[in-house]
Protein backbone atom coordinates (compact mmCIF):
# COMPACT_ATOMS: atom_id res chain seq x y z
CA UNK A 1 0.00 0.00 0.00
CA UNK A 2 1.86 3.37 -0.74
CA UNK A 3 -0.12 7.08 -0.78
CA UNK A 4 1.91 8.82 -3.33
CA UNK A 5 3.28 12.70 -2.00
CA UNK A 6 2.00 16.31 -2.78
CA UNK A 7 2.06 19.14 -1.49
CA UNK A 8 -0.46 19.33 0.69
CA UNK A 9 0.39 15.89 2.49
CA UNK A 10 3.81 17.45 3.43
CA UNK A 11 2.12 20.24 4.58
CA UNK A 12 -0.41 18.19 6.79
CA UNK A 13 2.62 16.29 8.29
CA UNK A 14 4.50 19.53 9.23
CA UNK A 15 7.23 19.04 6.38
CA UNK A 16 8.02 20.46 3.41
CA UNK A 17 6.01 19.98 0.04
CA UNK A 18 7.58 17.53 -1.58
CA UNK A 19 9.62 16.28 1.68
CA UNK A 20 8.54 12.08 0.69
CA UNK A 21 7.61 10.96 -2.87
CA UNK A 22 6.24 8.04 -0.72
CA UNK A 23 4.60 6.12 2.47
CA UNK A 24 4.47 2.55 2.15
CA UNK A 25 3.15 -0.27 4.42
CA UNK A 26 6.36 -2.88 4.89
CA UNK A 27 4.43 -6.31 4.81
CA UNK A 28 7.29 -8.34 6.08
CA UNK A 29 7.82 -5.91 8.78
CA UNK A 30 4.53 -5.70 9.80
CA UNK A 31 4.57 -9.36 10.19
CA UNK A 32 7.60 -8.86 12.27
CA UNK A 33 5.74 -6.54 14.78
CA UNK A 34 3.39 -8.88 15.03
CA UNK A 35 5.06 -12.09 15.64
CA UNK A 36 7.04 -10.06 18.33
CA UNK A 37 3.88 -9.24 19.95
CA UNK A 38 2.63 -12.93 19.34
CA UNK A 39 5.74 -14.09 21.07
CA UNK A 40 5.58 -12.15 24.19
CA UNK A 41 1.96 -13.20 24.94
CA UNK A 42 2.46 -16.90 24.19
CA UNK A 43 -0.09 -16.68 21.59
CA UNK A 44 -0.03 -19.26 18.17
CA UNK A 45 -1.10 -18.40 15.12
CA UNK A 46 -4.69 -20.60 16.08
CA UNK A 47 -4.86 -18.37 19.03
CA UNK A 48 -5.20 -15.03 16.69
CA UNK A 49 -7.02 -16.80 13.86
CA UNK A 50 -9.84 -17.60 16.38
CA UNK A 51 -9.38 -13.95 18.17
CA UNK A 52 -9.90 -12.57 15.02
CA UNK A 53 -12.30 -14.70 13.31
CA UNK A 54 -9.99 -15.14 10.40
CA UNK A 55 -8.12 -18.37 9.08
CA UNK A 56 -4.83 -19.42 10.42
CA UNK A 57 -3.70 -19.43 6.83
CA UNK A 58 -4.27 -15.62 7.00
CA UNK A 59 -2.55 -14.78 10.03
CA UNK A 60 0.42 -16.89 8.84
CA UNK A 61 0.84 -15.20 5.49
CA UNK A 62 0.72 -11.66 7.82
CA UNK A 63 3.70 -13.31 9.58
CA UNK A 64 5.38 -14.13 6.26
CA UNK A 65 4.81 -10.79 5.31
CA UNK A 66 3.37 -12.39 2.32
CA UNK A 67 0.32 -10.02 2.20
CA UNK A 68 -0.30 -7.15 3.87
CA UNK A 69 -2.76 -6.80 7.11
CA UNK A 70 -6.14 -4.86 6.30
CA UNK A 71 -6.95 -1.40 8.21
CA UNK A 72 -9.93 -3.40 10.18
CA UNK A 73 -7.55 -6.86 11.25
CA UNK A 74 -5.05 -4.11 12.40
CA UNK A 75 -7.54 -2.24 14.60
CA UNK A 76 -8.51 -5.32 15.85
CA UNK A 77 -5.15 -6.95 16.33
CA UNK A 78 -4.46 -3.12 18.50
CA UNK A 79 -6.94 -3.74 21.17
CA UNK A 80 -6.15 -7.42 21.13
CA UNK A 81 -2.62 -6.69 22.42
CA UNK A 82 -3.43 -2.86 23.94
CA UNK A 83 -1.46 -1.35 21.48
CA UNK A 84 -1.14 1.69 19.40
CA UNK A 85 -1.45 1.08 15.27
CA UNK A 86 2.18 2.38 15.11
CA UNK A 87 3.14 -1.12 16.55
CA UNK A 88 1.33 -3.18 14.63
CA UNK A 89 2.34 -1.52 10.75
CA UNK A 90 5.87 -1.18 9.93
CA UNK A 91 6.37 1.99 7.46
CA UNK A 92 8.74 3.10 4.84
CA UNK A 93 9.14 6.30 3.83
CA UNK A 94 10.90 6.92 0.75
CA UNK A 95 11.95 10.44 -0.84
Amino acid sequence: MAIAGDAGQGKALGLAPGALSSITIDCEGTGKNIKRLMDGNGDSVQDIAVALSVSPRLVYRWLTGDIGVRPEHAVRLSKVYGVPLERIYAVKYED
